[in-house]
């Protein structure tokens, strides 16, 4: 092919892609680029501007090379095959309307915002250095468009890693970004501290909040105020064990809102003893499928019949078919209505029932006797509690090493 006529002809004769007698020797430095480059041009797919611009630069060097085996250069270098390719060079960091949303299917009950730039491997690899939920950030493959929910989290992530980076950033996002990087810098002046021998609360609402549930800091109430440290946005320094040295202490010194509880280490009178001392009601009891559900489900009525109700629990799902199940819960009357005096509601984890999103009552702890794939009921106990119980022998794979759940014991 010495009738080259076009900068694609010379890239393809220099990565030899074309039955001819020109031969170019390469500089290791060019080989990836120019290569990689030569392939898309032999597919058909157009230059860029700035990979017109580089490839002249690039293949200048060679152009004796050229000349020597017959290949007209100057005719060659200036010419491109076709048009050049438009790239969308666009980056900026924007708010999403509530009707962008939900044309994208995002979730239009909460606040979006998108992050958009052209491919770029180093912009990638920030993005990936911070974890996210799936239920706060989506993306369609091949879009240059990553939406994120608007929470201080998400945004600190976002914005300190591309702020320097000329991004188009709108003001709101902005403006939000450094009052977090403001709290953060100020450190305990925005903060709620637990003491060993006091609380410190720099949000009125937070601390209202707290001693409404458990009144105000005692030594009686200390550990209550350890467990329910993520539940009020508080702090924990100096702590001092709290006085019980059973399961209540496991309890109150996790290091997540995700706690195991061996099978073999504690029973459920233990368990629910534990529960009881942290006074952690509205409970979710997240059942097992078929004869597990009622094996569980009569496991924890005889366990609790002496503290609570049958009025104060609810099950709300049942079974198709007659079951030993259905019998069950009409036998101990556990088929009540759900209100601000239910302790206890019992669902399985194939489903999370309408009525607890759209009713007024709402769990602060959960128990589930296995792990379970249910996104819906894992994101509804994610965001409302602050414990999340796992009453079995042993942690399956999935807790293990899913980055769902941290800081097991």
């Amino acid at each position: 092919m010495l009738n080259a006529e076009s900068i694609e002809d010379l890239l393809e004769l220099f990565a030899s892609m074309h039955s001819s007698e020109v031969s170019i020797k390469p500089n290791s430095s060019d080989v990836t680029i120019m290569y990689s480059i030569a392939r898309a041009t032999f597919k058909g797919t157009a230059l860029t501007d700035r990979q017109f611009a580089l490839m002249q630069t690039k293949l200048e060097t060679y152009r004796d090379q050229f000349e020597s085996q017959g290949v007209d250069f100057s005719s060659c270098i200036g010419v491109t095959r076709q048009p050049l390719r438009e790239i969308d060079r666009r980056k900026f960091i924007k708010m999403l309307s509530t009707e962008q949303a939900e044309k994208l299917r995002l979730d239009d009950t909460t606040d979006w915002f998108v992050i958009r730039f052209p491919f770029k491997k180093t912009h990638i690899c920030l993005l990936t250095q911070f974890h996210t939920d799936t239920n706060e950030y989506a993306h369609n493959k091949g879009s240059h468009e990553h939406f994120f929910k608007f929470s201080e989290k998400n945004v600190y992530a976002v914005l300190s890693r591309f702020i320097d980076k000329n991004f188009d950033i709108d003001e709101e996002i902005l403006d939000y970004y450094k009052q977090i990087k403001d709290i953060k810098q100020q450190g305990p002046t925005y903060l709620n501290i637990l003491h060993s021998d006091n609380v410190t609360f720099s949000n009125t609402t937070a601390k209202q909040f707290a001693e409404n549930e458990i009144g105000e800091l005692n030594d009686d109430n200390y550990f209550k105020y350890l467990d329910r440290r993520w539940r009020y946005g508080i702090d924990v320094a100096d702590v001092h064990n709290p006085k019980q040295d059973d399961l209540v202490n496991v309890i109150c010194c996790r290091k997540s809102a995700n706690i195991h509880v061996p099978t073999n280490t504690w029973t459920i009178d233990d368990l629910f003893s534990a529960i009881n001392t942290l006074d952690r009601f509205p409970l979710l009891c997240v059942l097992g499928s078929g004869q597990q559900s009622l094996d569980q489900l009569h496991m924890v009525y005889q366990t609790t019949k002496g503290f609570l109700l049958p009025q104060e629990q609810s099950v709300l799902f049942r079974y198709d078919n007659p079951s030993e199940f259905n019998d069950y819960v009409k036998e101990k009357n556990l088929n009540n209505w759900v209100d601000k005096n239910t302790k206890v509601v019992y669902i399985n984890n194939e489903k999370l029932p309408k009525l607890l999103l759209k009713g007024e009552w709402t769990p602060v702890a959960v128990l589930q006797f296995s792990e379970h794939r249910n996104r819906t009921i894992l994101s509804y106990t994610h965001h409302n509690c602050d414990l999340v119980m796992c009453y079995a022998e042993e942690i399956d794979m999935m807790r293990r090493y899913s980055k769902f759940y941290d800081g097991q014991l």
